[in-house]
Order: structure tokens, then C-alpha cells, then sequence
């Protein structure tokens, strides 16, 4: 049996925070900020965790101001988790 390392569990949680936040929107919501992470960047929504100013430029492009709600959204999901120094890091870079 093949163990996850840290990094990846750390990576998938960051993806399913960030696709709930985005389905708490609408189905819609999650489809457009996939596709555009990924003909902007070519990156799929956990490897926000790597690159969170991807994620952070596509949320202010669509979303402008209301792009906060998301982001405040993902940080509430990832609160048991915020005092990993690489999670604390990704929330500060997409607030930004």
C-alpha cells in the first residue's frame, strides 16, 4: 500500500476546501474558475496550494470585490488547519 505524503494530503485538502467554497456558489461557479485555471495557467484547482496567486488572479478577474467572499469561504473551511505553517501561507497568498 502506497502512503499519501504530507504535501499531498495537504494539496487535496486545499482542493476540496476550495471546490466546496466554489459549489456553495453554484456548479457554474466551480466550472468557470476550473476552466480558467486551466487555460490561464494550465493548473487544476489543487494545485492552487502550489500557486495560489493563480487562483487569487482568477477570483479577482471574474469576481472583482466579491472575490472576498470566496476566499473567506475557503479560509472557514480550512480553519482546523491554519496553524500548518504551508496552509497559513496558501490563505495569506489568496487574500492578497
Amino acid at each position: 500500500m502506497v502512503e499519501a505524503s504530507d504535501f499531498e494530503i495537504k494539496k487535496a485538502l486545499v482542493g476540496l476546501a476550495i471546490e466546496k467554497s466554489l459549489l456553495e456558489f453554484s456548479d457554474t461557479v466551480l466550472e468557470v474558475v476550473s476552466d480558467r485555471l486551466q487555460d490561464d495557467f494550465k493548473i487544476f484547482i489543487p494545485d492552487s496550494y502550489e500557486h495560489p496567486e493563480y487562483l487569487n488572479h482568477v477570483l479577482k478577474d471574474l469576481f472583482g470585490g466579491a472575490s472576498v467572499i470566496i476566499t473567506n469561504s475557503i479560509q472557514k473551511h480550512l480553519d482546523d488547519f491554519s496553524d500548518n505553517k504551508s496552509i497559513k501561507e496558501f490563505l495569506i497568498q489568496i487574500k492578497k
